[in-house]
């Protein structure tokens, strides 16, 4: 009963503050360019869910624009016979909802044009045809949410280095990973995948070597996933929860500043005294959502059948280490005078949670040793220091 509360809780928060995000970007697309905004189907709540829109408003320097970013949003008919597009670093053109074109032309103002006789896109510079390879967009099985088969200059601005991504192979890579790593969301957790569904409509996967998988509200609905070599499924199924649990928060907690009695950017060791902690107010409490969902799931997996196909092992140590994280961060959030009146409501459920699945696994949450952990679970570096525990419960 404890965690239905949890998902009505956060379903019901959820559902309004999308509405809130969407209806301000609905403004935004309105007041940027009114004669855009009246070829969009008003009613059609998707168009202003889409993550480029983001990107595109929290950007000072306009490198897509707001047409090409809504070309596939506009009913055929009413599309324009042609519109200029600006290629990205690698001579990729990006047009959601349609699709990827290759050219040779990076970083280019070009003009794409549909002939409608011939059912083909024909894409000018400084009117020259130029040559191109097109691919559809990539989906996740039977669902509508976005598999990037390529990065684009508006989402390039979130990483360091954008050239070192290795979109392209990481995709070729893992994508047989990707599918089953959802569908498992979806098998364990009909509550989770709702939501999931609902607010994440894109997924980018990349391999780098500093720069660790994120979710960002200036992308919102995007998961930005970082896959190595040999990164097993139960750390893809981890990861999804992670990053995709922030982009539904993001929506819940739509109005922070009804969070805090601290500005949403203090320093979180203000609060608590500990020269460690690196994190803000705001960041820092966005990971207990994250917390719930991923400690929740691997119990769920951890009761199921089917969790004989994957590492109990590693699901257990990942299990062990949120749940340490989780336990760290109620003390730090703990200190009186934190919370707003909402603020202290969401403080009580993620407790709650904690509550429940520590009841459940107490011996064996005590029994670890994670003093050898980093900000990401290792499990070479958990055998180390855990064998009998192994031996012993798994």
């Amino acid at each position: 009963m404890k965690m239905v509360k949890f998902y009505k809780f956060f379903k019901k928060k959820y559902f309004e503050g999308k509405l809130q995000l969407i209806n301000g970007i609905r403004m935004l697309v309105f007041k940027e360019n009114e004669q855009i905004f009246n070829l969009l189907d008003f009613d059609n709540n998707e168009i202003f869910m889409e993550p480029l829109l983001y990107s595109y408003f929290n950007s000072t320097i306009k490198e897509m624009s707001l047409m090409q970013i809504l070309y596939g949003y506009i009913q055929e008919d009413m599309r324009p016979l042609k519109i200029n597009v600006q290629s990205d670093h690698t001579g990729c053109i990006y047009l959601p909802k349609i699709g990827y074109f290759l050219t040779t032309e990076p970083n280019s103002l070009l003009e794409i044009s549909w002939d409608a006789a011939k059912q083909k896109y024909l894409i000018l510079k400084s009117k020259k045809l130029v040559n191109f390879l097109f691919e559809r967009i990539c989906y996740v099985e039977h669902s509508s949410i976005e598999i990037c088969l390529h990065g684009n200059q508006l989402l390039d601005q979130y990483f360091d280095d954008p050239t070192e991504l290795n979109i392209e192979e990481t995709l070729e890579l893992h994508f047989n990973n990707l599918n089953p790593a959802i569908a498992m969301l979806k098998n364990f957790s009909n509550e989770f995948y709702e939501l999931f569904e609902d607010a994440v409509k894109k997924i980018l996967i990349y391999n780098s070597k500093n720069q660790r998988s994120f979710a960002t509200i200036r992308a919102n609905g995007t998961a930005f996933l970082r896959i190595k070599k040999g990164d097993s499924l139960v750390y893809i199924i981890e990861d999804l929860l992670h990053q995709c649990a922030h982009v539904i928060f993001y929506a819940i907690s739509w109005d922070k500043h009804m969070l805090f009695n601290y500005p949403i950017d203090t320093p979180l060791k203000v609060i608590t005294g500990d020269g460690m902690e690196n994190r803000e107010l705001l960041g820092a409490f966005y990971s207990f959502y994250t917390y719930c969902w991923i400690g929740l799931f691997l119990d769920l997996m951890f009761d199921s059948p089917l969790a004989l196909t994957f590492d109990r092992q590693e699901m257990f140590g990942r299990f062990t280490y949120c749940m340490d994280k989780f336990k760290r961060d109620l003390i730090n959030f703990s200190y009186p005078g934190i919370f707003k009146e909402v603020g202290q409501e969401y403080f009580e459920v993620f407790k709650v949670v904690y509550n429940s699945l520590y009841l459940k696994h107490d011996k064996l949450i005590e029994s670890v040793n994670l003093t050898n952990q980093d900000y990401e679970f290792n499990m070479e570096k958990f055998k180390q220091l855990n064998q009998d525990v192994l031996k012993n419960n798994i």
